[in-house]
């Protein structure tokens, strides 16, 4: 039923009709990331956030907020990543996932759900533009070999090197946005693609820009992430290192960050470069 409905609307949307795209060349291609369809177009790929579980257990209704039931992403949340999505990518052109449309789903075409979804859960899709649609854990999965030649396409196939410029590339994009204030608060290997590119942005803290109602902030809150969002930096890549047989350490790599850096003046204030600096010492 849902991918009747998720037929219906992209085919009927401004991009795909734009684009010319048929929805019977979808591709299920992130094995990690269950809720999304992709499409090749001529110089990038398009993926479909909120299509319902690709492949099993699926998930129901679990929780009063569970902004993942049925594999479905709710229009809240929808709305936030489309308005933070263009944010990012006025300032930083190219390195984070681009919201191309909104798709809001009729009641009429969730009435047999209905009742497996949360009160207020309005079913929705957004269209994104992605540089590649395997995300870096997708290098130990199904699709692993397909993954690791686009990892490898855009960062040489030299794997010591390729690791080196991943890491250089998502660092700077990292330190830039924590210099605004801005936090991605989900990033793991889950949420980088193999060409180095930030993904899932409905949680991404800019100030002023409303977050879901049953998300809690506070300053302290805000400080602690922060400091985390460095942790989970250095642990993406010391688990890239380790899919790709490359010895390292967190010290190490927090300290080949540092070195990495060039105006350590511009950065040093921030929590994001103290933690770095203290995992380093």
């Amino acid at each position: 039923m849902i991918n009747d409905v998720v037929k219906k609307y992209l085919e009927n949307s401004y991009i795909f009709k734009k684009k010319k795209i048929l929805f019977k060349n979808k591709k299920y291609i992130s094995y990690y990331h269950g809720r999304e369809l992709c499409f090749k177009t001529n110089d990038s790929w398009l993926s479909i956030k909120g299509t319902g579980w690709n492949y099993g257990p699926p998930y129901a209704y679990t929780g009063k907020y569970d902004f993942n039931c049925l594999g479905l992403l709710n229009y809240e949340n929808a709305e936030r990543e489309k308005k933070i999505s263009n944010i990012l990518n006025r300032k930083y052109s190219k390195k984070f996932s681009k919201v191309l449309e909104l798709i809001k789903f009729n009641r009429k075409d969730t009435s047999k759900i209905k009742n497996f979804l949360p009160r207020d859960f309005v079913p929705s899709l957004i269209i994104r533009e992605v540089s590649s649609p395997y995300r870096i854990n997708d290098l130990y999965l199904k699709n692993k070999k397909k993954a690791f030649n686009s990892f490898k396409y855009y960062f040489g196939s030299n794997k010591k090197i390729a690791i080196s410029k991943f890491h250089m590339k998502v660092l700077n994009i990292i330190i830039n946005y924590h210099f605004k204030g801005y936090i991605h608060d989900m990033l793991d290997l889950g949420n980088i693609n193999t060409h180095g590119q930030l993904l899932d942005l409905e949680y991404f803290y800019i100030p002023n820009i409303k977050y879901p109602k049953y998300f809690k902030l506070s300053k302290k809150i805000l400080t602690n992430r922060k400091e985390k969002e460095a942790i989970y930096f250095l642990e993406a890549i010391y688990q890239l290192s380790e899919i790709l047989d490359e010895k390292t350490t967190l010290r190490n790599l927090a300290n080949k960050s540092l070195e990495m850096l060039k105006n350590h003046d511009k950065y040093k204030h921030l929590i994001f470069y103290k933690t770095l600096n203290a995992i380093k010492s």
